[in-house]
């Protein structure tokens, strides 16, 4: 499995809880963090024996744990392999941090418009 950001949302909703009754978050919070939990809880769930990883490796992680699949099969270590990326960092501080690197859009105003397509209607004259 692969995820980026895996946890993060719930991470942040425990800083205000961890402020209020400093220095004590809910317990398994740190499990809960973990992005190898994807991984984990699928082969539990399924009684999936064999290779088992979650990569944090960037918004390329999905793409990442394919290819490391791939690898695993293609050197003998398993004939089969269930590979993926799970995301969803819907957090505030996301938003932010992706806003201060540039990754966010500010095209705001006219979102269905393709970048640098112009927006005025043409006109027969």
């Amino acid at each position: 499995m692969g995820s980026a950001l895996g946890g993060v949302a719930f991470a942040e909703s425990q800083i205000e809880r961890f402020a209020r009754r400093a220095p004590r978050a809910r317990p398994g919070a740190r499990a809960r963090r973990v992005p190898g939990r994807a991984s984990c809880n699928i082969a539990i769930e399924f009684g999936f024996t064999g290779p088992n990883s979650t990569n944090a490796m960037s918004c390329a992680s999905g793409t990442i744990a394919v290819g490391e699949a791939f690898h695993t099969i293609r050197e003998g270590r398993a004939d089969v392999m269930i590979a993926g990326g799970a995301e969803a960092p819907l957090a505030p501080m996301t938003y932010a941090a992706f806003s201060v690197i540039r990754a966010m859009s500010t095209r705001n105003h006219d979102p269905a418009t393709p970048r640098g397509r112009s927006t005025r209607i043409a006109t027969a004259s």
